[in-house]
C-alpha cells in the first residue's frame, strides 16, 4: 500500500476521539427528576427516534428536550437537561496523540454522527480537538453514517477522491459505509492496535 497517496484521515469523534458515558447521563437524569435510573433507562428507549432527527439536525435542542422530557413528563428544566446531557464525555489522550502524529505528515479530520449540543460541548472543552480541519457532522449535512451523503460532504471539503483518504471508526457499519465509496477504512478497536494497523500500512 503507497502512503504516499492519502492526503487526509479521518476520525470517528465518540467512541474513537472521546468516551462516550451513556449511563452517566440516565444517571444525571435520575439524579434531577428523582426517577430511579432503572426506570429511566426504560423510557430511553423511547427517545431513540426523537435523537436521531437531532442528530440529522432536523429539530432545535429545545424541541429536542420538549420532545423527550415534557412529553415523558420528566420534571427538569432546559439547563438541567442540557448539563445531564452534554457531561458524559472524555478525551482519549493515547488517540489524540496518534492524530498528533499522523498530523505531520497527512491533514486530518473529523466524520462524526452528533448533534450540535454534544459537538459543541465536546470542542468548548477539549480544545485539543480544534487541530481537526474540516470536520463534518451529521447535525450539518443532516445524513448519518453509513449513509454515503456524509462522506461525500467530508470529500467535497477536501476536493479530494475516496481513495486519498482513510477512514477510523470503532463502528464496522460504519466503515463499510467508507469503503463502498473506495476510502480505505479502520475498524478501531483501541489505540495501540490502531498504531499497529497504522504501522503496517507505513502511515506511521
Amino acid at each position: 500500500m503507497n502512503s504516499r497517496k492519502f492526503k487526509v484521515i479521518f476520525f470517528d469523534l465518540g467512541g474513537v476521539l472521546v468516551n462516550v458515558h451513556v449511563k452517566k447521563f440516565y444517571r444525571n437524569v435520575a439524579l434531577y427528576t428523582g426517577q430511579s435510573i432503572e426506570h429511566v433507562v426504560q423510557t430511553a428507549t423511547d427517545f431513540f427516534p426523537d435523537a436521531e432527527k437531532f442528530e440529522r439536525g432536523l429539530i432545535a435542542s429545545n424541541e429536542f428536550y420538549d420532545l423527550v422530557f415534557r412529553e415523558h413528563h420528566f420534571k427538569i428544566n432546559y439547563d438541567q437537561f442540557r448539563q445531564a446531557y452534554v457531561n458524559i464525555f472524555n478525551l482519549k489522550k493515547d488517540v489524540f496523540e496518534i492524530a498528533q502524529a499522523l498530523k505531520r505528515n497527512y491533514r486530518i479530520s473529523i466524520i462524526s454522527n452528533t448533534d450540535v449540543l454534544h459537538y459543541n460541548y465536546i470542542m468548548q472543552n477539549f480544545t485539543l480537538l480544534q487541530v481537526f480541519e474540516h470536520p463534518t457532522t451529521s447535525f450539518e449535512t443532516h445524513s448519518l453514517k453509513p449513509e454515503r451523503e456524509i462522506y461525500n460532504h467530508a470529500l467535497n471539503k477536501f476536493n479530494l477522491p475516496p481513495d486519498a483518504c482513510i477512514f477510523i471508526d470503532d463502528r464496522e457499519d460504519n466503515v463499510a459505509g467508507a469503503q463502498s465509496l473506495g476510502m480505505v477504512g479502520i475498524h478501531f478497536l483501541g489505540a495501540e492496535e490502531l498504531k499497529q494497523k497504522l504501522s503496517t500500512m507505513k502511515i506511521i
